[in-house]
């Protein structure tokens, strides 16, 4: 790819300019033809971008000490948070797989954590060890499965909780729908907790019409 000198009332030239595209690395200057992309919308380049998209919206649904707990995560791994969920996460997300929606931050993860269809329609039972510690808080989350290698898979649904007691029954979902169903212990009601255990996880089907 050559490079190009510029007139010196120009410092900077970048993008496509009809069938010529300009570009700037470590402060040179190159020039190179256009060529247009052979196939941009293959089933692959469309099962990434959806699977990019829906982990951004997960990510804006999770509230702040989730994001947190990525940020820590990340110290020392010249990322930030948010690329340390994406990367964590794309490959479950286009396979369909339950994610990891936290990283431990101080609290232990849910205990012998399980989900069930539940008797109504719609319902999911989740079963888990209660924490001995007081205090504790338990935010479930729900994400419908796509079953078809990511392709319109739901956003993350939060359900709020009072306290951690077992079982808890999910309601509304729809019925016969597979579920990921995940878990989280954090040190208070969600929107205020400063800190967050890692993630569990189960898949189930909510319960379907009698």
């Amino acid at each position: 790819m050559p490079t190009i000198k510029l007139n010196p009332l120009i410092t900077d030239i970048r993008n496509r300019m009809g069938n010529t595209v300009f570009s700037k690395w470590k402060g040179t200057n190159y020039v190179r033809g256009f060529v247009p992309p052979s196939n941009p919308n293959t089933e692959a380049q469309e099962s990434v971008r959806n699977a990019f998209s829906r982990l951004v919206e997960v990510w804006k649904n999770l509230g702040v000490v989730v994001r947190e707990s990525w940020d820590a995560y990340s110290e020392g791994k010249n990322m930030s948070g948010y690329n340390a969920f994406i990367q964590k996460n794309f490959e479950s997300m286009k396979a369909d797989l339950a994610l990891m929606i936290s990283t431990p931050m101080a609290e232990e993860p849910p205990v012998n954590f399980a989900a069930a269809a539940g008797t109504t329609a719609g319902d999911i039972v989740c079963s888990f060890q209660e924490p001995t510690d007081k205090g504790k808080e338990i935010t479930l989350f729900t994400q419908k499965r796509a079953n078809d290698n990511g392709k319109g898979q739901a956003v993350m649904r939060r359900h709020e909780q009072t306290g951690a007691a077992s079982p808890l029954t999910l309601s509304g979902l729809e019925p016969g729908a597979d579920y990921h169903v995940y878990a989280v212990i954090t040190d208070g009601p969600y929107d205020v907790a400063r800190t967050v255990s890692a993630s569990v996880a189960a898949s189930v089907k909510a319960g379907a019409s009698a």
